[in-house]
This record gives C-alpha cells, sequence and structure tokens, in this order.
C-alpha cells in the first residue's frame, strides 16, 4: 500500500519547504533513535554512521536528518575524516520541510521527529538536468526510515511509519527498540512479551513498562503491527556481511515495486550492480511485476550517468544484448558535448588527469572551425558558427529540445584529437555536416572509446574497445594518444602522470600487436592487408602502418606480421625465401636471372581485359563485378574463373558478351559465391615463378621481360643501385677535391655540381609528394627526420660553398678548399644510413646517435671544471695580459689538449722556453705574443688536480653514460631496427628506380604523369594503400573482428585457468 493511499498528511508549508522543493533529492533518510557512535570498530550504530557517511559521498543530492545537533555534528566528523574526491555543499537546517514522515507539525504527538528536527542538505551541484532522476513521486515515496536503538517514543516513530507507507530498515544489534522489534521479526507471534521486554529494553524502561501494563500492551500492540506491514519492515543485520545500502534498496523495492527508475538511480550511484543485475534489469518476469520494468529513458538516463561516473562495471550491464540500448540513438554530438563538460566541470582540481585534459583543451587557440564561407544574401565572408543545429546528426537535444547546441567545448576536442594522432591528414571528427564533404557520421562506440581513453579511464575504455568494430584500429589509435598525452605530462613534470599513460598506451599497444598476431595465425595473407586498409570512421584517412610510424609504436612494429608485410615490399614480386647475394648476382649479371623465383607471372603493364573491354574499376556497385575487385594490394591478382572450359561455345558467348542476361546474372551470383568462399585462400599460398622465354601459367613460368622488370624495381635493387651511385659520387667528389680543385672551375666540379643537384631534387620529390597535405605539414614531417635535417645541412653548406667559390681568389681560395672538405665528409657521413638496412649493424647507427645526445648533456658538467681551470691557468701563469683574440686561444689551448695526454709540464713550471720575454714592453707591444710564462708553484698542484677530474673522474663518467646509452638500446636493438625498417622500405619502394645522376629522367617523366593522372582522376597501386576498400575490405572488417573475438576468448580461458588454483585453495579451506 502506498504512501499516498494510507493518508499521510501533507504537512505545512514553511519556508524550509519552499526551498527544498528547488532541490531534487535522491533520497531522504530519517535516523530515528539515538546514534551515538560505539566504542567497538563493528559496533552497529558505526557502521550506520559510515554508510550514511558513504552515502553522502556518492553522487546525488541526499537529506538526512538525525534527532539532535550532537548527532549531526558526529556524523560530519565522521564524512570529513574520510577523504572523498565528490565534495560537496552541506546546509545545516533546524526545522521541519513541510512534507512526508518530517513534517507533521500539525500533530505532534504522531510525528515522526519533533518540530525542531535537524537534519542536513548534501547537494551535487554538479548533476546535470538531463540525468537528474526526477521521479514523480512524493517525498513520502522517496523516504526511509532508520531505526536504531534509544526509547519507547521511537518505536512510536517507527510504527507511524510503517503504518504509513513508508519503509522502515530497523539496526539489528544496536540496542533497545530497534532489537525488540527485530527479535520478533522471525519468531512472531510473540508468546511472552514481558520476558522479551525485561531482556531487550534497558533496565530503566523495563521497569517503568513492566509495571504499567497499559504501556505493556501498548509497546506489544505497537510492535505487533509493524511486523505486520511486512512490505514496509526490513531488518539489517551487520553479522552477515550485508550492507546497509542493500537493505534500503530492497525496502524501497518492496514498498514501491513500480518506481524501478528510482531503485536503478540509487543503484548506480552507490555502486550496487548485483541489486541492478537480479533485482533490477533481470529480474524473474512475473505478473506481478511485468509492468514495473525500466523504461529505455531511464536505461539511457543511467547509461549516460554511469559513463560520466567512470563506472564500466555498471555501462557494461546496461550495454548488454538483452536490454536493447542502442547507444548510437542515444548518443549525438550535443550528448557527447555535456559528457565531456559534465567531466571536466565535476571536481576538476582534485583529479590530475581531468586538470590535464582541461589545460590541453585550453590550449586549442583560434577558431575552432577554420573553414569559411561567403553569404549568398550579402556577401561577405564570414566565419562558420560554433552553434548549429542538432538536425546535423539527424536528433535533437534530448535536455533542450528548443535550443541550438554549442559545439565549441567537442570541436576542441576533435582539433586535440587531430593534433595528438600526429597526422595532418585526419580531419576533425565532430564537424558540422556543411563544414567538411557533406557525409554524415553516427556518433557510436568509438566515441564513446575516445572519451575514456582521452579522461585514461582503463576499465571503462576496454569495455568500450570490445564494442568498437575495428578494434585492431582503435587500439592503435588510443595507444598513440595516450603516448602523445604522457610526452606532454612529462613536459610539464606531471611525472606520476606521464608514466601511468605510458603504462596505459602500451597496454593498448599489446592488445593491438596480440589481435594482429591472432589474425596472421588464421590467414597470413589477410593479416597483412589489414595493415594497410584505411581505419574505421573517423580516422578514415588513416592506415595501421602510417599511424604506428606517426607515433613510434615500436612495438607493434616489431610485430611478425608487419615484419613480413615489410620484407615482402622490400623484395617486391621477388620470393621472399631467396638468399641476398643471388639478388645481388642477377641484378649486375642478367644472366643469373633464370635462378630467381618470383610471386607473380602477371604482365606489369598489359591491361587485364575481358571480351575485348576494359573493365570499369569506378563504376558500379563492387559486388557486381568481383572480377574488378579481385586486385590485391600489390597487384597481385586473384584468378577467378568466370566460366568453366567444358563449357558450350553458346554459353561461353552468353556469359561474356551478355547475350542472355539470365544466364549472365546467374554466373555473376555464382562468381559472388565463389568470391566469398575464396577471398584470402589462395593469396595465403602464393605460387612462385620461375623465369623462362615464353609465359605459361600452367607451367608456373614468367616472362624474362617481366622478370628483369620486377627484378629492377624492387626496393632492394632500387636501394642497392642508389647505394651503388652514392659511393661513386663520394670517391669522384673526393678524387677532385685532392687532385682538380683549383681556382678555375673544372668539367669535374660542373659534374658533381649536376650530380648534387639530382640529389637535391630528390629530397624535394620526397618533400613535395609526402601524403600530409598541406606546404607547410609537409615541412614539418620532412624536416623531422633527423637524416633529412642532415641532407639539409649538407645542401646548405654546399651551397655555401660555391657561392664563395666565386667570391674568394689568391690565399683566401683555401677557405673554398676547406669547405669543400668539410662538404665531402658530411657526405661520407650521410652514409651511414646505408647501414641501417643491416639488422646487426643497424642498432649500432642508433647508439651512435644517442650516444651523441648523452655527450652534449655531459658537456655542461665539463664545460664547469673546463672553464674554471683554464681561469686558474691563465691568471697565475699570464696575469695582467692584455685584452685580444690571442687571449682567447691561450685560454682554452691548453686545458683542452690536457684531456688527451698533451700536459705542458714546462710552461706549468714556469720555465722559460722558446724565443719568449720577460719584458713587459715587448710583450705588450706583441698583445702578449711571445711572453715567458711566471714562476708559480702552485700552477702545477692545479694542473694535479685538472688531470684527476678530467682524465680519471670525467672521462669515465662519460664511458659509463655511453655503457648505459648501449646497454639501453642493445636490449631493444631488435625492436629500434624492426621500427626503422618501415621507413627504409618506404623510402625506397616510392624512390624512382634510375639513381642520380640519371634520376632526373625519372623526375621529368613523373611530373608529366602526375599531370595527366590529375586530370583523369586515376590514382596509382601502391603496396601501402589496399587497392579494393569496398567488398575486399570488408571481407577483412570481419576476418579481424572473427580473430579479436577468438583473442578475448582466449584471454578469459587464460585468466581463469590463473585463478583455478586460488579458487581450489578457498574451497578447500571452507571445507576445512
Amino acid at each position: 500500500m502506498m504512501g499516498s493511499e494510507r493518508g499521510s498528511n501533507p504537512g505545512v508549508k514553511t519556508t524550509e519547504t519552499e526551498k527544498l522543493k528547488q532541490f531534487n533529492a535522491n533520497l531522504i533518510i530519517s535516523v530515528i533513535g539515538n546514534i551515538q557512535k560505539g566504542e567497538e570498530q563493528n559496533d552497529a550504530r558505526q557502521l550506520v554512521l559510515r554508510s550514511l557517511a558513504e552515502i553522502a559521498d556518492s553522487r546525488g543530492t541526499w537529506i538526512i536528518s538525525f534527532g539532535t545537533k550532537e548527532e549531526a555534528i558526529q556524523f560530519l566528523e565522521l564524512k570529513q575524516s574520510s577523504y572523498n574526491v565528490n565534495e560537496k555543499s552541506i546546509e545545516y537546517h533546524k526545522t521541519t520541510f513541510g512534507e512526508g514522515i518530517l513534517a507533521l507539525d500539525q500533530d505532534v504527538n504522531n510525528n515522526i521527529h519533533a518540530a525542531k528536527q535537524k537534519y542536513l542538505l548534501l547537494t551535487d551541484k554538479t548533476d546535470l538536468e538531463c540525468y537528474k532522476d526526477s521521479c514523480s513521486m512524493s517525498k513520502d515515496e522517496k523516504s526511509v526510515v532508520i531505526v536504531v536503538g534509544d526509547d519507547l517514543p521511537v518505536l512510536e516513530k517507527a510504527h507511524y511509519a510503517a503504518t504509513h507507507g513508508i519503509p522502515v530498515v530497523v539496526v539489528k544489534g544496536s540496542g533497545s527498540v530497534a532489537d525488540f522489534i527485530a527479535a520478533g521479526h522471525n519468531q512472531y507471534p510473540l508468546t511472552d512479551p514481558y520476558v522479551l521486554v525485561e531482556n531487550v529494553l534497558s533496565t530503566d524502561e523495563a521497569m517503568v513498562i513492566t509495571k504499567d501494563k497499559t504501556k505493556l500492551d501498548r509497546c506489544v500492540q505497537l510492535r505487533t503491527e509493524i511486523l505486520e506491514e511486512k512490505e514496509y519492515v526490513n531488518i539489517y543485520k551487520n553479522d552477515d556481511g550485508t550492507e546497509i545500502q542493500d537493505v534500503i534498496l530492497l525496502a524501497l523495492k518492496k514498498a514501491h515495486p513500480v518506481y524501478p527508475k528510482l531503485l536503478l538511480s540509487l543503484a548506480w550511484r552507490w555502486n550496487k550492480i548485483d541489486f541492478a543485475r537480479k533485482g533490477i534489469l533481470f529480474q524473474k518476469t512475473t505478473a506481478e511485476n511485468e509492468t514495473t520494468s525500466v523504461t529505455k529513458a531511464a536505461l539511457c538516463s543511467t547509461l549516460f550517468a554511469t559513463l560520466a561516473n567512470d563506472q564500466a562495471d555498471f555501462v557494461e550491464l546496461l550495454l548488454r544484448k538483452e536490454l536493447k540500448v542502442d547507444v548510437t540513438t542515444l548518443i549525438n554530438v550535443c550528448t557527447l558535448q555535456k559528457l565531456y563538460s559534465n567531466v571536466l566541470d565535476h571536481n576538476t582540481m582534485n583529479d590530475s588527469m581531468k586538470l590535464f585534459m582541461k589545460n590541453q583543451l585550453s590550449s586549442m587557440h583560434g577558431p575552432v572551425l577554420a573553414h569559411t564561407n561567403k553569404d549568398s544574401h550579402d556577401g561577405k565572408e564570414r566565419t562558420k558558427s560554433d552553434v548549429v543545429g542538432n538536425t546535423r546528426w539527424g536528433k535533437k537535444d534530448e535536455c533542450q529540445p528548443n535550443r541550438k547546441c554549442e559545439l565549441d567545448l567537442i570541436l576542441r576536442v576533435g582539433r586535440l584529437l587531430c593534433l595528438k594522432l600526429n597526422d595532418d591528414n585526419m580531419r576533425n571528427p565532430y564537424l558540422p555536416k556543411d563544414a567538411d564533404d557533406g557525409t554524415e557520421r553516427k556518433i557510436g562506440f568509438v566515441d564513446l572509446f575516445l572519451f575514456a581513453v582521452l579522461f585514461n579511464r582503463r576499465k571503462l575504455g576496454e569495455c568500450m574497445w570490445r564494442h568498437c568494430q575495428n578494434k585492431l584500429g582503435a587500439a592503435l589509435v588510443a595507444s598513440s594518444i595516450l603516448k602523445t598525452f604522457a610526452k606532454s605530462a612529462g613536459r610539464n613534470l606531471e611525472l606520476q602522470l606521464s608514466t601511468d599513460l605510458m603504462n596505459h598506451s602500451s597496454f593498448y599497444e599489446k592488445k593491438a600487436s596480440d589481435v594482429l598476431t591472432e589474425c596472421f595465425k588464421r590467414d597470413k595473407k589477410m593479416a597483412q592487408d589489414l595493415l594497410i586498409k584505411k581505419l574505421e570512421p573517423p580516422f578514415d584517412l588513416m592506415s595501421p602502418l602510417a599511424l604506428v610510424d606517426n607515433n613510434y609504436l615500436k612495438y607493434f612494429m616489431g610485430n611478425e606480421c608487419c615484419q613480413t608485410k615489410l620484407n615482402g615490399i622490400w623484395r617486391g614480386k621477388i620470393a621472399t625465401h631467396l638468399p641476398w647475394w643471388k639478388i645481388l648476382l642477377a641484378l649486375f649479371m642478367p644472366i643469373f636471372i633464370f635462378g630467381i623465383k618470383f610471386t607473380t607471372n602477371n604482365r606489369p603493364f598489359k591491361v587485364q581485359t575481358f571480351c575485348g573491354r576494359k573493365p570499369n574499376r569506378n563504376k558500379g556497385n563492387p559486388v557486381d563485378n568481383p572480377d574488378e575487385h579481385a586486385q590485391t594490394s600489390g597487384g597481385t591478382k586473384r584468378k577467378i574463373n568466370k566460366v568453366n572450359p567444358g563449357d558450350k561455345p553458346d554459353v561461353l558467348a552468353q556469359t561474356c558478351c551478355g547475350t542472355d542476361k539470365a544466364k549472365t546474372n546467374k554466373v555473376e551470383q555464382q562468381n559472388k559465391l565463389h568470391y566469398y568462399l575464396n577471398i584470402g585462400k589462395e593469396s595465403s599460398k602464393p605460387q612462385l615463378y620461375s623465369v623462362g622465354m615464353r609465359c605459361n601459367q600452367k607451367d608456373g613460368v614468367i616472362q624474362i621481360v617481366d622478370a628483369m622488370y620486377y627484378l629492377y624495381t624492387s626496393p632492394f635493387s632500387v636501394y642497392t643501385l642508389n647505394m651503388l651511385s652514392y659511393v661513386i659520387f663520394m670517391f669522384y667528389f673526393s678524387y677532385f677535391i685532392i687532385v682538380d680543385l683549383d681556382e678555375e672551375t673544372s668539367f669535374r666540379e660542373y659534374t658533381i655540381w649536376a650530380w648534387a643537384v639530382t640529389m637535391f631534387v630528390e629530397e624535394m620529390r620526397q618533400l613535395i609528394t609526402h601524403r600530409t597535405p598541406g606546404l607547410n605539414s609537409k615541412i614539418k614531417v620532412w624536416i623531422g627526420s633527423h637524416w633529412n635535417k642532415f641532407d639539409l645541412l649538407i645542401n646548405i653548406l654546399f651551397i655555401t660553398t660555391v657561392a664563395l667559390r666565386y667570391e674568394l681568389s689568391g690565399n683566401a681560395f683555401q677557405y673554398v678548399r676547406f669547405l669543400y672538405s668539410i662538404t665531402v665528409a658530411m657526405y661520407f657521413m650521410r652514409f651511414l644510413q646505408a647501414f641501417l638496412v643491416a639488422k646487426n649493424i643497424g642498432p649500432k647507427i642508433i647508439m651512435i646517435r644517442k650516444m651523441l645526445v648523452s655527450l652534449l648533456s655531459f658537456l655542461g658538467i665539463f664545460m664547469v671544471f673546463f672553464v674554471s681551470f683554464s681561469v686558474m691557468y691563465q691568471a697565475n701563469l699570464y696575469p695582467n695580459s692584455p685584452p685580444s683574440v690571442s687571449l682567447l686561444k691561450k685560454l682554452v689551448y691548453k686545458p683542452y689538449w690536457q684531456i688527451f695526454g698533451e700536459l705542458f709540464l714546462d710552461e706549468l713550471s714556469g720555465d722559460e722556453y722558446g724565443d719568449c720575454t720577460t719584458n713587459a714592453t715587448v710583450w705588450r707591444s706583441a698583445g702578449g705574443q711571445g711572453r715567458c710564462p711566471e714562476n708559480t708553484r702552485l700552477v702545477i698542484f692545479i694542473g694535479a688536480i685538472y688531470v684527476i677530474l678530467t682524465q680519471i673522474v670525467l672521462v669515465n663518467l662519460l664511458i659509463a653514460m655511453f655503457s648505459n646509452t648501449f646497454e639501453s638500446v642493445h636490449e631493444q636493438s631488435s625492436q629500434i631496427w624492426k621500427f626503422y625498417w618501415y621507413g627504409i622500405v618506404r623510402e625506397y619502394y616510392e624512390r624512382p628506380v634510375f639513381c642520380p645522376p640519371l634520376i632526373i629522367l625519372v623526375h621529368i617523366y613523373r611530373t608529366i604523369r602526375h599531370g595527366v593522372k590529375r586530370l583523369q582522376k586515376r590514382v596509382s597501386d601502391n603496396e601501402f594503400r589496399l587497392s579494393d576498400e569496398n567488398l575486399y575490405g570488408k571481407q577483412l572488417l570481419k576476418f579481424a573482428e572473427a580473430a579479436t573475438d577468438r583473442y578475448l576468448q582466449q584471454t578469459i580461458q587464460e585468466r581463469g585457468e590463473n585463478n583455478k588454483p586460488e579458487r581450489e585453495a578457498t574451497i578447500y579451506k571452507k571445507v576445512k
């Protein structure tokens, strides 16, 4: 029976009543009885206090009333002693508020509390209106009474609450009246009330009641009537491990079963997932509770709240298939922005990640929408506003449907994602529809996953990751973002946060690598194609390999599948199992090409036709033309037989030329089925072809002309020829500056200039043709490579030398010779990149670079000793020296060479040497030149100390630093080399076949070809780009999803096997 049906008094309207109506309290808790803290730690009253403090700390607005001011103060002391980030504003009130169990001021005798009852209002002001649980319930229906010990008047108050439809929770073990009620709960009817009164109530109360027959009968009657209200009376026992929150939820469910929204609201706030699962969402359906199921609106509201509150278990529960919660219909761009806003505004100062995220978003300066357009009415140029309607997403703002949504925050989030992914190809995923290409993208699990990643919420992120469609790409995106965040946090000296973010990044990187390994086990070819397939929106302009390279994910790049793919690209169409020396032999002596095996025998320039017609690759449904999509990455074609060789001629003609449409459609349907059944199977085990004079597919032969083309166009061959050309250039340049460098320009010098220009043009080609859009972005990416920086320095030095070549002559020409020698030396050092190809030598080149970085940090320490001893030497050996250029030379000369063993003992001892003089007039007129050192005995001791510090201490310190660098790189040498291997393979895959200086011919040809393709809107084949993103791309996505499911199942099984010994030990202990 509900409170309204039981005739609860509406109460008196007061100032407090009107004040409290503006607060949408989630629950009103009335504590009746003495709740003074007990002496023992597990005392029932102390447990009640702690439980109330936990309830007050949970998210929401709560009203908790006490009988006295002392009890309220005691509660506040306990709450403040336990730190909680959910700080709330607390108000203290003395009067009641006119409604429900706390305000029957006109009937003081039956009032639960006195007219001057003390209560606390704990308000969570950060709750959003769109997920506040504004249930259409009265105060009685959102109230609960907790009975704790105390005297006989408490029994009357409990009786009033139970008989007026208000849930009552009796705390057993708190003494007096509470135990009196709880004692009869399981042994009703009462047989001996006198014995129970004497044993349960206090001595004074028992003496008073037993002497007065009327009071005794009244006491027994009240308890009997209380126990008759089984729907409203509940017993809390602190000895069975049950928390009082569970009892309150059960009490509310029994009293108000038609309000599951209230129960769900309290369950997520108190994190009672078991109760939500068994008692609300998945309870057994009966005729009585058939109308008490949770509405979709309540589920959506709870999902939003649990996402904001980082309750991953609750989110996982709400996303179960049985509940049919569709995230795409729940979340739109405005709701997503409110989710970000709610998290950022809630206790930001107490959460380092929220504060870091807030700073990152605030650093996104400038207009969020950079696109501009012209107004068709006034012709003025205007910037598109950040305020857009929700019709862009096909939904209305559920919280404020008549108001446009300001998207400034979510657009800044999109810009932050573009920035942290280090890929300028990526567009802002939250741009309005008319601000980009007009395509509409639904907000889904990917956006919620990004939300969890951006706030470093591990458990929630893993939950959302399991619901993403492309889990491999999502994990790589998360790892990239977190790694960039970790670097930013490290620069801001947030060391603990930086370490946590880096560990989180490694977690997703390992997950992506494990998923790829599972795919590689199932199908090697399809797994390799996954690496070059574009990711799902909003990251559909990036491929996994490019994303990994941009963000230095070395662990993933070291995966066997990645290295197999790169090795296959490096060899081109040459079989990967062939030793390198055989390829070199065929490269320089083509007669040995007959010993080379190839993975294809397709003609490189012949267009595949059918019935004399070129296949239309750009039009029509890809499913309707399976042959058009048989082209996989790298140009390898799967052989799909459209007709059988044994068919009759008329069938062949009808199938080929399309004379019989019905039969043609039937054949096409068979081709579709054949395509889906055989996709990826034949490519997993490629056939090898030998070189022959004529092509014969059945015999596995490739024509010699095609074989020569594939041999010389493979990246391995391009690298070999370019390195050979570079070596010739270096020795030719060296010969020139040693033998033929003169003031008169020679033919050799012109040749070297032309050769250097072709190499410079190739560097510019790499810069201009980089896949990053925009010249500024291309320059930024190009200059980010250490080798490109070195190339830039060489070219600047070379141009400077050529310019001075025509300005200097005579004795000054020596500077030209000097600059030429430095230039050729730097060309020699540039050749070190060639060793990166070798797996054993490549990491050593990386060690040299890291050691140079360590040397720079060491120089700071060294300069302190160097400068100090330089000053001591000069001040004591040559006091009062005249200022001159030679003074600076003397200052650094001796200390520097002493490091390498030149001690200058004669000079340090003050002995005269050579033609030096002690005449001040002479050496002053000469600017200090030819001066004899002063005979100071203490200088020799200064020199001894300096030699000890430099040659013993500092040199050994530098050796130790180099040893540490060597060990750290050596431990990860394989992983580091595999990462840099991608850059080498891609560079020489895109580099022209001809080497300098003939490379200029290819540049001219490519420039003309590029212009023609731009006019025809054609795209060249590329081993780093999947040619079929439609039909084959969808199959790859399904394949990856199935492999990921298997990986997740294996992970769950491994966890279960690891926990099995612990479970068996626990069972054994229970049995004993």
